[in-house]
């Protein structure tokens, strides 16, 4: 991936396997790649509206619902609206998974062992995860007993950020009165900034007396609308 783009951010939890992919680029020549180890709650250090696509396999197959939501939230944080991602889960929702669950059911009973435990979801889950963090799922690709979702952010964010704060304001730091009171302000600018994005559509959806003229923008409107 890394000489097909601009930068790479590569991000983990474990500093070992940081030092293992750095050996590895400089071996291979590969110069920007940059290295990100985090505490195993959010994306660290990566700036907001930052990156372009965001890509994860092999990773959330092992990380439960409560950690994953979290995750889920931080992709729709560094996305750039109009971003794109995909990212790779465990699913329950057809037969071969529940050949491998019933097969490691007693190895993983009552948490005897979780090395290399997955943790299942249904592509339904996944779905209404990813909407409830603003984000749109366009894909879902399924194969064995696993899914991968590809999803984006909306180029007009407004349902995307309207998510960020609620969640910001579920969480313990917002106990801070002047960070909950931020939160809140922006919150009740909410309407203006809607009424910014969909003022051109109306104006166009008012002027089209042909019905092709105006259905763009109808369907623009309602993605605004609803986040999707």
């Amino acid at each position: 991936m890394a000489p097909n783009v601009k930068r790479v951010i590569a991000i983990d939890v474990s500093d070992k396997m940081l030092e293992r992919t750095r050996a590895r680029c400089k071996e291979m020549g590969i110069t920007n790649v940059e290295y990100v180890l985090t505490g195993g709650e959010d994306f660290g250090p990566v700036a907001n509206d930052s990156i372009d696509f965001f890509f994860s396999f092999d990773v959330f197959v092992h990380i439960a619902l409560e950690d994953s939501f979290p995750y889920a939230h931080e992709m729709a944080r560094v996305l750039r609206p109009g971003g794109r991602g995909v990212c790779h889960y465990a699913i329950n929702s057809v037969p071969d998974a529940w050949d491998r669950i019933e097969q490691n059911n007693q190895w993983y009973r009552g948490s005897a062992h979780t090395l290399g435990q997955y943790y299942y979801f249904s592509p339904e889950v996944l779905r209404r995860m990813y909407e409830r963090c603003g984000l749109r799922v366009f894909e879902m690709h399924q194969e064995w007993a696993y899914c991968t979702a590809v999803f984006e952010k909306p180029s007009i964010d407004i349902v995307t950020r309207l998510e960020s704060l609620l969640w910001e304001l579920l969480n313990a730091g917002t106990d801070d009165d002047a960070r909950r009171e931020r939160c809140c302000k922006e919150l009740q600018a909410m309407p203006d900034r809607l009424r910014e994005a969909i003022g051109p559509l109306i104006e166009k959806i008012r002027a089209g007396k042909d019905l092709y003229a105006r259905s763009d923008a109808i369907l623009q409107l309602r993605r605004i609308w609803r986040g999707l």
